[in-house]
């Protein structure tokens, strides 16, 4: 597995040697829940930042080019004024395309980090509109799925009823 730290301070340095100077006070974590997400960056109550990136990036058989793409992507928004995905941050990805290589984009696949693509997330609970007859799946159990006569579908306003709940495994 890939070494986040050093990964990290390769990262800082090749933006600060193209001018880029990201914060200094920043925590790295390595997320192994994250399913749909490469990395993410959290700016705390104390100016501090927290940027966590999904272990499957740090793999050994994930090219380092890809998983750097995403260190700096998330380096990006701890520089002042690049909270999200347009303005100066957009600038900076561009510059950082122009002079380092890396295609910084608001969000990228699998595919395009030579990852395989992981399970798709199964479908537990289905609600069906009784105007519209559409399907609503859900993985999770939420308010929509506990709830279902709070809330209306989205395409005729009917009511929505729950058809299926998931058998919940037993523990041997």
């Amino acid at each position: 597995m890939k070494d986040l730290s050093e990964l990290a301070r390769e990262c800082v340095h090749e933006l600060e040697e193209i001018g880029i100077h990201p914060a200094s006070a920043i925590a790295w974590k390595v997320n192994s829940r994250a399913k749909k997400r490469w990395g993410c960056c959290k700016n705390l109550p104390d100016g501090s930042f927290e940027i966590s990136i999904s272990k499957r990036l740090l793999s050994d058989d994930v090219q380092n080019d890809a998983a750097k793409n995403t260190v700096i992507h998330e380096l990006l928004h701890t520089v002042k004024g690049c909270t999200g995905h347009t303005g100066k941050w957009k600038q900076l990805a561009c510059s950082v395309k122009e002079k380092l290589g890396y295609d910084i984009k608001r969000t990228s696949s699998c595919a395009e980090k030579g990852i395989a693509e992981s399970d798709p997330p199964k479908r537990k609970y289905l609600l069906i509109c009784q105007g519209c007859k559409g399907e609503i799946w859900r993985q999770r159990v939420s308010s929509l799925i506990t709830h279902p006569e709070r809330y209306r579908c989205a395409v005729c306003g009917q009511v929505l009823v729950r058809a299926i709940f998931a058998a919940h495994k037993t523990s041997n």
